[in-house]
């Protein structure tokens, strides 16, 4: 989500991994106010591995299903070699078909 493309985009060979995982309401639901909204957490990892010199991971935690309708994310990212512009954001996402 915040990896900067063409920093990682020169080379032959590479691996990624994505892991997300969905909390389905096991804190939410412990929270009186937050189990009527009926939001689940998500959390996960995003990593990027080209060579010793060159790898790129991501942190997310968000909040999906909120009103039904929209999901927030707000991500954590990490460089070995420093070539990411922004280190932290936020994504916002809408449901438009269910």
């Amino acid at each position: 989500q915040l990896m900067p493309l063409y920093a990682f985009s020169n080379t032959d060979a590479f691996a990624e991994g994505h892991i997300e995982y969905n909390m389905k309401g096991f804190i939410t639901n412990k929270i009186p106010l937050i189990r009527r909204l009926n939001c689940y957490l998500v959390t996960g990892i995003n990593s990027l591995y080209v060579n010793s010199n060159k790898n790129y991971i991501e942190y997310f935690i968000g909040a999906d299903n909120l009103f039904k309708q929209f999901r927030i994310d707000w991500y954590r990212a990490s460089s070995k070699n420093n070539t990411s512009g922004n280190t932290s954001g936020v994504r916002v996402g809408i449901k438009m078909f269910q």
